[in-house]
């Protein structure tokens, strides 16, 4: 069965750093030790979207695509006080324009830091990660109804440039 799932596609050209205040956040690379920090927070994120929880096919498939010697994706973890409270999944894509383009899949913040500027930090991350490797363009999708998301990403000074029906014949769980 095919299923449509809205969204919105925000974009943001000539990725730059904001002048927001810092917080206290230290980032680091999802590797072997701290993989099972990431996966506990992706099945926070799927309690959030409403997907069923990763089972153990679903671990194993992340931990060979994050930290394989050829990723798909890459991973990074946000801590406070040594505590795993975020996550962001990214990958590069260069199909299209001149310079590849940054794509930010998720970024999750466990709720009682949300606010905080937790996701500021991860998010300005994420552009400066960006700008390293040469993209001129960061982009990413948010659920419709996901309204704080899209008033985040505004703030952080996002634009959405479409609104898409994403298409899926697969059943979830594949």
């Amino acid at each position: 069965m095919t299923t449509r799932r809205p969204h919105h596609v925000f974009a943001i050209q000539a990725c730059t750093t904001s002048d927001v205040s810092r917080s206290a956040v230290t980032i680091e690379k999802v590797n072997p030790s701290n993989f099972n920090d990431f996966f506990r927070l992706i099945g926070k994120l799927a309690q959030f979207e409403h997907h069923p929880l990763p089972d153990e096919k679903a671990r194993k498939r992340l931990r060979e695509g994050g930290l394989s010697d050829n990723p798909n994706y890459e991973a990074y973890l946000g801590f406070t006080d040594g505590k795993p409270i975020a996550c962001v999944t990214v990958y590069l894509s260069s199909t299209c324009p001149a310079s590849p383009t940054f794509f930010l899949e998720n970024i999750f913040v466990l709720e009682e830091y949300r606010k905080t500027g937790v996701g500021s930090e991860m998010f300005r991350f994420c552009q400066e990660e960006a700008k390293k490797r040469g993209c001129e363009h960061m982009e990413w999708r948010v659920h419709t109804w996901n309204v704080p998301a899209i008033r985040f990403y505004e703030q952080c000074g996002g634009k959405c440039i479409d609104r898409i029906d994403t298409w899926d014949t697969l059943p979830r769980g594949n």
